[in-house]
């Protein structure tokens, strides 16, 4: 890795350490790889966790896009080929690892003939 990061680096791998010595609000820096396990960045974490509530919405988003895919009588697969993304990526959202970004997520709604409002509404009343 380039000696821009090395410092950074170093202070990360001893935070374990010496945690006397941080300040009460610290960014930690995670290295991030490609594919074939090349140094890519060094990327700062979340400071603080997403709320428990926002993890639940994330969930309910995850159902309705899962529920809907299967009321259109779709796999994964073809979900995936109709909004132009990866097959991976509706497993993530089903599941809820990840968010969509909002252009993932009008193309997702368009190719299960429904309106975005519908996939995020905050209630059950769809």
């Amino acid at each position: 890795m380039g000696g821009q990061y090395s410092h950074m680096l170093h202070q990360a791998r001893g935070l374990h350490r010496h945690p006397h010595s941080l300040p009460h609000i610290v960014t930690v820096w995670v290295l991030t790889q490609d594919r074939h396990a090349h140094s890519v960045s060094l990327v700062p974490t979340r400071r603080h966790p997403y709320p428990d509530w926002a993890l639940a919405r994330r969930a309910l988003l995850g159902h309705r896009i899962a529920s809907l895919r299967r009321a259109a009588g779709l796999s994964q697969d073809d979900l995936a080929t109709a909004a132009y993304v990866d097959r991976r990526s509706i497993m993530r959202w089903e599941n809820g690892v990840r968010d969509p970004r909002y252009l993932d997520l009008v193309m997702v709604a368009h190719a299960l003939n429904v309106e975005v409002a519908e996939l995020v509404a905050p209630d059950e009343r769809r």
